[in-house]
């Protein structure tokens, strides 16, 4: 049990190192281009760190796929796909729902 939170505590800290190296290759390149203002660099910084994530998340996706269609049968997969689908347009629904009649 502590080596695998020795592993979970080492993965953690990567990712916030390479997050650090991220931040900083963005901020050298609004220096090089001449940004002042540290609202712009704000700004752009969170906008190139969604920009990273969610191709992150298409790419997971993507590869995924044939993943799971090798581990399923087609059929399945189509069942998989139609339970998760739903689901998705559920938490939206009940989300929306909520933001609506607490006003």
């Amino acid at each position: 049990m502590q080596l695998n939170l020795k592993k979970q505590t080492r993965k953690f800290n990567n990712w916030n190192i390479n997050r650090k190296l991220l931040k900083e290759n963005i901020l050298k390149i609004l220096d090089t281009l001449g940004v002042k203002s540290a609202r712009t660099k704000n700004i752009v910084e969170n906008i190139s760190i969604s920009f990273f994530y969610k191709g992150g998340s298409i790419l997971a996706s993507l590869l995924l796929v044939p993943l799971i269609i090798n581990y399923l049968d087609t059929t399945n997969y189509g069942i998989w796909l139609i339970i998760t689908s739903f689901i998705s347009w559920f938490t939206f629904f009940v989300y929306w729902i909520r933001t609506r009649f607490e006003k």
